[in-house]
């Protein structure tokens, strides 16, 4: 019973608590043109906290929780960089003004993977920079 309890504990992975913000996405399935099943349904989760605000702009830190098999492919991991860029853009809307572009240099990542759930948390983090014109 007690080595039953451990595994559900250890093999649990969910985003942490830190976060001010959680959202769930929900995907449908998709078939390409031969009837072949592209993407199974599935509902991901991401979670977010913006801080260290200054007149240049904000810190905007991501977890993003989604299912896989092994590790995060570089899909999975476009994705949680493309959610990062799509509120980073709400966020700053939210306070009134355009952020820059972001690029790869602006941003870091990071990954871990639950042993037992098959679950991945993206971790996304990086300044986002007003717009200045």
């Amino acid at each position: 019973m007690i080595l039953v309890g451990l595994l559900i504990i250890t093999g649990c992975t969910s985003i942490p608590e830190r976060y001010a913000n959680m959202e769930v996405i929900s995907e449908t399935q998709k078939y390409n043109n031969a009837g072949q099943l592209e993407k199974i349904s599935t509902e991901k989760e991401v979670g977010w906290t913006v801080s260290d605000e200054t007149d240049e702009g904000f810190f905007l830190d991501i977890t993003y929780k989604e299912y896989v098999m092994t590790y995060p492919n570089s899909e999975e991991m476009k994705s949680a960089v493309d959610k990062f860029k799509e509120i980073a853009s709400r966020e700053a809307e939210k306070r009134g003004y355009i952020i820059k572009p972001v690029k790869r240099k602006d941003y870091n990542t990071s990954y871990h993977v639950g042993s037992l759930d098959g679950v991945a948390l993206i971790q996304v983090t990086g300044m986002i920079y007003k717009e200045t014109k």
